[in-house]
C-alpha cells in the first residue's frame, strides 16, 4: 500500500506541482479516507522524501562505472537531469543548506566519491565538486518546473508568452540604451531555448573545468 500512495503522489505532483499535493488529494484518488493514509506514511515531509527515492530509482545508476571521471561525471548528471525532467517538481525539493536525507540522492553522492576516490584531491575539494555538479543539474531542472507553472497560471506555453514580448523587446534593444544587447538580438536571428541542448553544453564546460583540477 505505501508503494501505491508513493506512485499516486508522484503522479499528482507531476501533473499540478508539488504545493497542489494534499493527503486528501491522494486519498481520494485511491478512495480510501484520508486518516487511513497515516497508518503507512508519517505525513507529508517523509511523503516527499519517499517520491524522491522512488523517482530517481526510476532512473538508476549502472552497476558498473563506466571508465575515467568524466564519464562516470556524465553519468550521475544525465541520469538525474532524466529524473527532473520526469518529475519536475523535485528541483525544488532540496536545498544545498538543507539537503534532503534521500537514499536514492546519496547513491549519486556516492557515486561521485568512489569516482574521486584515487585522486589528488582532498575532502573538502571532493564535495565541492560533488555540489557543483549536482547544483548544476537541479539549477537547470528549476526550470522545467517554472515553466509547467506559468503555464499552468496563463495558459500560454513559453513560445506564446515570448511572442507577447516582442513589441517590448524591439523598443528596449532598438533604444540605443543597450547597444551590445541590440546587436546581439540583430545577430541571433530565430535562437531556440532548448533546454536538453543547454544542459549537454553546460555539463561539457562545467566537466572542462573539472579537468583543470582532478587532471
Amino acid at each position: 500500500m505505501r508503494e501505491r500512495i508513493v506512485r499516486v503522489a508522484i503522479e499528482i505532483a507531476d501533473a499540478e506541482g508539488l504545493p497542489d499535493l494534499t493527503m486528501r488529494a491522494i486519498a481520494d484518488r485511491l478512495g480510501m479516507a484520508t486518516m487511513s493514509l497515516y497508518r503507512h506514511i508519517g505525513g507529508k515531509e517523509d511523503l516527499v522524501l519517499l517520491m524522491v527515492d522512488t523517482a530517481i530509482e526510476d532512473f538508476p545508476l549502472p552497476a558498473e562505472r563506466p571508465a575515467g571521471w568524466r564519464a562516470a561525471f556524465e553519468t550521475t548528471a544525465r541520469l538525474q537531469w532524466a529524473a527532473y525532467r520526469a518529475h519536475p517538481w523535485m528541483a525544488g525539493v532540496t536545498s544545498l543548506y538543507r539537503p534532503l536525507p534521500s537514499a536514492g540522492l546519496i547513491k549519486h553522492t556516492e557515486w561521485v566519491m568512489a569516482t574521486l576516490a584515487g585522486t589528488r584531491l582532498d575532502a573538502t575539494t571532493k564535495m565541492r565538486l560533488h555540489i557543483l555538479l549536482y547544483s548544476y543539474v537541479q539549477g537547470i531542472g528549476a526550470n522545467l518546473e517554472l515553466e509547467r507553472r506559468a503555464r499552468a497560471a496563463t495558459g500560454l506555453t513559453d513560445e506564446e508568452w515570448l511572442s507577447g514580448q516582442d513589441d517590448r523587446m524591439r523598443a528596449i534593444s532598438q533604444s540605443g540604451a543597450y547597444p551590445a544587447f541590440g546587436e546581439l538580438l540583430a545577430d541571433l536571428g530565430d535562437f531556440d531555448l532548448d533546454l536538453d541542448h543547454l544542459f549537454e553544453f553546460g555539463l561539457g564546460r562545467l566537466l572542462d573545468g573539472f579537468a583543470q583540477m582532478i587532471g
